[in-house]
């Protein structure tokens, strides 16, 4: 995604290449970059697309036992594809022409 770091990305092209190797060179890679998506990639997702913060620091680390509730703000932008995209929970991620969610964690 956009704030991944380079090392991620460089993970993700080792990977991907792996998997290619390993379907027998028969798959097609596309790219898409985030926020810039292609009406093609946006109708596999009828119901919009969530982009969620993660990498090293969640999604590849187990969460603390006891940690308590993780509240997370979502920013939803536009009408035939829908994107929502985790912000910084904070008013300076807010404004008037956008629609917000706040996940309490609960």
């Amino acid at each position: 995604g956009r704030d991944s770091s380079r090392d991620e990305q460089g993970a993700c092209a080792l990977l991907s290449t792996q998997l290619n190797a390993l379907l027998g060179e028969r798959p097609v890679t596309h790219r898409e970059v985030q926020g810039n998506e292609s009406d093609v990639f946006m109708e596999y997702f009828p119901r919009g697309v969530t982009y969620q913060e993660g990498g090293v620091d969640s999604a590849f680390k187990a969460t603390r036992p006891g940690a308590g509730p993780t509240r997370k703000l979502y920013q939803v932008k536009g009408k035939k594809n829908i994107r929502a995209s985790e912000r910084d929970l904070r008013w300076a991620s807010f404004n008037t022409g956008d629609c917000f969610i706040l996940d309490l964690g609960e």
